[in-house]
């Protein structure tokens, strides 16, 4: 419309000016004449100021006009460049796009113009769109060595490791002397499980240019998975070398986590940690803030590796793998609301542009995310169960809700079974056997003989390079086999504080063992023992703990046994109405059932294998619980957890014991975390 506009201007103003010099005249024609003369001038002067404006506005942009000799088909590939540059700069993405594309066209041949368009879309995290582009400009030029490279490193980013293989493949034929390309050649191949390929590649590429950092840090990587300690511990050690020799920190940094994690594969775990702190040192990089993070919740201080997790969150907010640490270590400790949180985070994390620097693929990562879903959806149907119901329409819709989480459970629990035995064909495809069989086993856990075959399978591929492993195969199978002895037995010997967390596992899969046909003796002390490791544990797995309750009030008190000793409701009714003490406090004989259903079992005070006693004060609209552990049949002078809650308020003296008894105990069984942003160490 406006263009159409300006054209009627120009033809009018044209007129105008061909309309010949009259002679002057005296009269008033010739005033108006004159007039008419000054004001078609005026109008003329306007609209080529109006040119000038609009040409000058136009080369601001960068849009064409009749003056500008590129409009004319003059540009030539150096303005296509500066002025998709330019655009670029300037974040005017959709006019570089433009310039770009009609650049390519008029240009095919000329590869720097395909080059920055794929690079504009892969910085902008359009993977496919940028391989359209470096497919159309690798179809144009042939074989071209940045254009194969962006070809590869694309398909990487994008989780196609096959293709990203094959590009490279190409690329080291057009460079078969370049260290960089011969481990990124490696690289690919350790991601598909090509060990063998990837080591033979390495050594000759070493023994013809020397000992380069890039292939030695690709070397010790491959040697990891090998399982071949003494060889990844030599060539990591000398890609630190050569990088200290070219004053490198990133590299340096790199180098020693990924040595960390071969020391932590063969169960080195301070020497680890050392080697952890040391990459951190030369660099602060998420994954080293990762990998510290790991370590300290293998020793069970949590608050160390939350603080660990949230700082490599900060780093590398684009990197997924601190928040999912952060989701399943919340989901261990109870923490179901915060876990369910860094989890939805995770699963927004796309797309894979991350995935292509660790060495994982998109499948395992899902896996695991699967995984950790069904876990966390099962941890709430348990405390919705171990949740005291206020009346029945709560009891009813407790039941529903539990219902529906364990529907969600098992949906994600297939899911990621589905996705494992995926995983393991493919693993065994590619000659991983060990890795094939581990994963196979955790795909067919609830078919035991099944999982336990893939389970003995992996033992034999592992142990004899790694012995220091069997730790870890003795609790899987005692597990499995749900064998309290071998259980027993390894508990004794897990002192080390390395594994504390192993530890953990193992009194968790002790106390569910006894919970169902075991000695009231052994349960309570498993259960003593997992709360003073992670409180949280026992709401996760669903364990109630076993205490001697007292719950007293101002006008009375009464133990927790009387309450539940089977008498008949009218006793009942009759001692809670004397228990009780002011009109509108709890009602103690209610809030003694209410514990009990929300995770207490009562034992009596005489009771001489009770390791607890829980003191429930209640005093207007609050109510106390300290739980102190219980020594030589005295309670202990330090209280294990001690807690405050405010009743809320109801007309029901039923639904205020229950509501008052979930805060309690949700208290009680809550694991207090350091949260929020970190800023530095």
């Amino acid at each position: 419309m406006e263009m159409e506009r300006s054209n009627d201007i120009t033809r009018r103003m044209t007129s105008m000016s061909r309309g010949g010099v009259e002679p002057a005249r005296t009269g008033p024609a010739g005033v108006r004449g004159r007039a008419a003369r000054v004001v078609g001038t005026l109008l003329l002067v306007f609209y080529l100021l109006i040119l000038f404006v609009s040409s000058a506005a136009g080369r601001e942009n960068g849009m064409p006009h009749p003056a500008d000799p590129a409009a004319n088909g003059n540009r030539g590939v150096a303005w296509y460049v500066e002025e998709g540059q330019r655009a670029i700069q300037r974040e005017n993405f959709e006019r570089a796009i433009s310039v770009l594309q009609e650049g390519m066209e008029r240009y095919p041949a000329e590869h720097s113009l395909g080059l920055m368009l794929g690079d504009l879309y892969e910085e902008r995290r359009l993977y496919g769109a940028a391989l359209d582009v470096y497919r159309t400009v690798d179809r144009e030029v042939g074989e071209e060595r940045a254009v194969v490279r962006r070809l590869a490193e694309t398909y990487g980013r994008k989780g196609l490791d096959r293709d990203a293989a094959r590009e490279f493949e190409r690329l080291r034929e057009i460079a078969p002397d370049d260290p960089k390309v011969l481990s990124d050649v490696a690289w690919i191949y350790y991601k598909l499980s090509r060990l063998e390929e990837a080591e033979a590649l390495l050594l000759d590429a070493l023994d013809r240019l020397g000992e380069d950092k890039s292939l030695l840090l690709s070397l010790g990587t491959v040697r990891s998975e090998l399982l071949d300690y003494e060889g990844a511990e030599e060539a990591y050690r000398g890609a630190v070398d050569r990088a200290k020799e070219v004053d490198f920190p990133a590299f340096v940094a790199v180098a020693k986590y990924n040595l960390s994690l071969v020391e932590r594969t063969f169960h080195n775990y301070d020497r680890a940690l050392e080697l952890t702190d040391e990459s951190i040192e030369w660099a602060e990089r998420a994954s080293g803030f990762v990998a510290r993070g790991d370590l300290h919740a293998r020793r069970r201080e949590l608050d160390e590796a939350v603080v660990s997790y949230r700082r490599a969150e900060e780093l590398n907010p684009d990197m997924p793998l601190a928040r999912l640490a952060l989701a399943r270590l919340h989901a261990e400790v109870g923490q179901l609301d915060e876990a369910e949180r860094f989890l939805h985070a995770v699963e927004q994390t796309e797309p894979w542009q991350w995935i292509y620097d660790y060495g994982t693929d998109i499948q395992r990562h899902r896996m695991q995310v699967a995984q950790l879903r069904s876990r966390i959806s099962e941890a709430r149907a348990r405390e919705v169960r171990l949740r005291a119901a206020t009346g029945p329409f709560d009891w009813l819709r407790q039941r529903l809700e539990r219902a529906r989480l364990r529907i969600t459970a098992w949906y994600h629990d297939r899911v990621y079974r589905s996705m494992a035995r995926g995983v393991s064909d493919e693993y065994f495809e590619r000659g991983a056997a060990r890795a094939g069989s581990w994963t196979a086993f955790r795909a067919n856990e609830p078919y035991r003989s099944v999982a336990l075959r893939y389970l003995e399978e992996a033992r034999e591929a592992e142990l004899p390079r790694n012995p220091a492993a069997q730790v870890d195969y003795r609790f899987e199978e005692a597990r499995l086999r749900k064998d309290r002895g071998e259980l027993l037995s390894l508990l004794e010997e897990l002192d080390s504080p390395w594994y504390r967390e192993l530890r953990e596992q193992t009194l968790r899969e002790l106390a569910l063992l006894e919970n169902v046909g075991g000695e009231a003796g052994v349960y309570d002390r498993l259960v003593a023992e997992l709360y003073r490791m992670n409180p949280g544990q026992l709401r996760v797995a669903g364990l109630k703990i076993a205490a001697s309750v007292q719950v007293t009030a101002p006008g009375g008190s009464a133990g927790a046994e009387e309450a539940l000793d089977g008498a008949r409701e009218d006793q009942e009714a009759a001692a809670a109405s004397s228990g009780a003490a002011d009109a509108g406090s709890v009602d103690v004989r209610r809030l003694e059932r209410a514990l009990n259903a929300a995770g207490v079992v009562a034992r009596s005070p005489d009771d001489a294998e009770r390791t607890l006693d829980l003191v429930v004060s209640v005093e207007g609209d609050y109510v106390t619980a300290v739980l102190h552990p219980v020594e030589e049949g005295r309670r202990g002078a330090d209280a294990l957890r001690s807690v405050t809650v405010e009743v809320p308020d109801a007309d029901r003296s039923r639904a205020r014991a229950a509501l008052s008894a979930n805060a309690v105990v949700g208290e009680l069984f809550r694991t207090r975390l350091r949260g929020g942003q970190v800023t530095g160490q």
